[in-house]
């Protein structure tokens, strides 16, 4: 509106024009119709989360127990850290101080005679360890167990991965 349509007193608007008035009323009317609009999208958006997520609980009742290869797969979560990094100082020594774990968990590998060796597998965003174990021959600790990294690769490095 231009300045000479109207007047600003201390507490009041002076508007010459009806036409203004009108024109102001109008622009209330749509502003308070998105208003409206975007909470009912809200509130639509809710209520479909909510159908969503009770239809995936039903689904996988019904279907819980019924899978022939990975009975327990569908009410499980993912975790990332399988092994408890937080609470293993002894696997934590082989990382960067403030490097975040994305995936931690024991894994077997197998040698040639198809003897099995437990490693843990680290995955950080940087890196993969691989930590392995060994026993002391020498020393006081002689016969005790420790931990060992066995092999650090860069991500960078990596470029595929495949799982038997």
């Amino acid at each position: 509106m231009d300045t000479d349509q109207y007047q600003m007193g201390r507490t009041k608007v002076f508007i010459k024009n009806p036409e203004s008035l009108f024109l102001l009323e109008e622009m209330r009317e749509r502003k308070f119709d998105t208003f409206a609009r975007t909470i009912q999208k809200a509130w639509r958006k809710y209520i479909a989360r909510r159908k969503y997520e009770q239809m995936r609980e039903e689904a996988s009742d019904i279907l819980y127990n019924f899978k022939e290869r990975r009975r327990n797969s569908i009410n499980r979560n993912f975790v990332g850290d399988y092994l408890g990094m937080e609470e293993r100082p002894e696997l934590r020594q082989f990382m960067a101080k403030r490097e975040r774990v994305d995936f931690a968990d024991s894994v077997n590998k197998f040698d040639r005679r198809f003897k099995s060796i437990k490693r843990d597998l680290i995955l950080s965003p940087k890196s993969i360890y691989l930590i392995g174990r060994e026993t002391i021959k020498k020393g006081p600790e002689k016969g005790q167990i420790k931990e060992v990294l066995k092999r650090k690769l860069d991500i960078g490095s990596v470029r595929s991965i495949s799982l038997r």
